[in-house]
């Protein structure tokens, strides 16, 4: 008798178990599937140290065909960077002896693109994959700091100063790994390989000082156009908001 109702205790524990194992991967296949938009925001260049973000909308690709276990996404985002200096002020101090010139760096990127994602779901986990595409411009300003020392005699200085402006179209194939946090917030990371076409336009100036007076003349321009091949093993660091 006791052996018989030790079994049926054993059955009952292993049908219970089985039950909650069961509602908790329902549970985490309705949430993977609950919400039909998603918005992040990238924070890998804070890792990096570098100024820029990256602002992704995705959007749930509607289908006949429901799967508990797969999904698609439409993907739109925003990539951004740069460092422009908003107002600088340089005051000589000695400028009796001394001629003092100065120009910030200055920066700035925008990539929008669109793409398609596929979604695998394992748990709380959700691998991911697909390409994305769009065009990319960017535009970098050199800064020079130099100083002329004054002889008293008529003399000529001469300083090189660039800027650079890059605009195309690019292809990025890339991949990554989702965890969901709770029900409604997630954080992913991605890798990418990005393959750009990219028209450069770059004017080479001189600075130019005679006597008390310094002029900024263009000296050279250098256009080019060619494919450009960038490994981004950590594309994006998101952290994602799901909504209805």
């Amino acid at each position: 008798m006791i052996k018989k109702l030790f079994y049926a205790t054993l059955a009952l524990s292993s049908l219970y178990t089985s039950s909650c194992f069961a509602q908790v991967r329902d549970s985490l296949m309705a949430q993977n599937r609950k919400y039909n938009y998603e918005a992040g925001i990238d924070v890998s260049q804070l890792m990096k140290g570098t100024p820029g973000t990256a602002l992704l909308l995705k959007v749930k690709k509607k289908s006949k065909l429901v799967s508990l276990t797969f999904s698609e996404n439409y993907r739109f985002q925003l990539a951004i960077s740069g460092a422009v200096t908003a107002a600088s002020q340089m005051t000589e101090l000695d400028s009796l002896h001394y001629h003092y010139f100065y120009k910030p760096n200055n920066s700035f990127a925008f990539h929008p693109q669109v793409g398609i994602e596929k979604i695998r779901y394992f748990g709380k986990f959700n691998l991911y994959y697909g390409w994305d595409a769009g065009l990319s411009y960017s535009t970098v300003s050199n800064g020079y700091s130099s100083e002329i020392v004054s002889s008293g005699a008529n003399y000529v200085y001469v300083y090189n100063y660039s800027s650079q402006k890059s605009m195309g179209a690019n292809v990025t194939p890339f991949a990554g790994v989702k965890y969901r946090l709770t029900d409604r917030f997630s954080m992913s990371v991605e890798s990418g390989f990005n393959v750009a076409y990219l028209f450069t336009d770059q004017v080479i100036s001189n600075l130019q000082w005679s006597g008390y007076a310094y002029s900024l003349v263009p000296g050279m321009e250098l256009k080019s156009h060619g494919f450009s091949f960038n490994m981004a093993y950590l594309r994006f660091l998101t952290f994602n908001y799901h909504f209805s």
